[in-house]
């Protein structure tokens, strides 16, 4: 629906990427996120009861936890793969391969590091109280819409643009785009900034997990 509204009432335009694979795309970068998450707030929920017959450093299960997200990149990716090679085919889209497809696998560790530092804090507070994760599942829904998922963050007018880069996630998803269409322009200074928010956040993240280890963990 949205993807409708965004296209065809509001005219937004992905050009020289077809629409459908654009968003394609960026819907592997999200679903990653989201799920990533999902399994990552849960993990102390989900691994409470096999710490209490086995002892193992309790972070190694927090960060194993989002193993299952890679399933389904791996198929929207795949879909997406299938949408290029027909827009390929039919002469709507020419890829511009090079060296920067690089950057896509580094676009993914930055965003796992950041969903790690993130659920390094909500998986004990949802651990003590469960209803932390419904309160993040409604915060998705605004999330998306203030993230350039279903269109460029170019096509913003002034200054929401500008504004939109204070978002962590937006550098890191139009890296992943760039690295894969080469069409939108970077802004490099935005990703640096971006980049340190994820050092900041995964490190106070872990320093909160160790914490409250002895505390809420042991009582999953």
């Amino acid at each position: 629906m949205a993807t409708l509204f965004l296209k065809h009432v509001l005219g937004v335009s992905t050009a020289p990427v077809p629409y459908l694979l654009f968003v394609l795309l960026s819907m592997s970068f999200w679903s990653m996120f989201q799920r990533s998450l999902t399994w990552g707030t849960k993990s102390i929920q989900r691994s409470g009861r096999l710490s209490r017959h086995f002892y193992f450093p309790k972070i190694i299960a927090h960060v194993t936890a989002i193993a299952p997200v890679f399933i389904e990149f791996g198929i929207i990716l795949f879909s997406a793969v299938l949408a290029g090679i027909y827009f390929y085919v039919t002469g709507h889209f020419r890829p511009d391969f090079g060296l920067h497809i690089l950057a896509a696998p580094l676009a993914i560790v930055m965003l796992l590091l950041f969903v790690i530092g993130l659920t390094c804090v909500t998986s004990p507070l949802n651990s003590a109280a469960r209803d932390v994760w419904y309160v993040m599942r409604y915060l998705m829904g605004p999330l998306i819409f203030i993230t350039p998922v279903y269109y460029p963050r170019t096509a913003l007018p002034e200054p929401w643009k500008e504004y939109m880069l204070f978002n962590p996630l937006t550098p890191i998803l139009e890296l992943y785009r760039w690295a894969l269409f080469h069409s939108e322009p970077m802004r490099w200074d935005a990703l640096a900034l971006s980049g340190a928010v994820i050092l900041v956040m995964l490190l106070l993240g872990l320093l909160f997990f160790i914490k409250w280890e002895p505390k809420v963990l042991d009582r999953a």
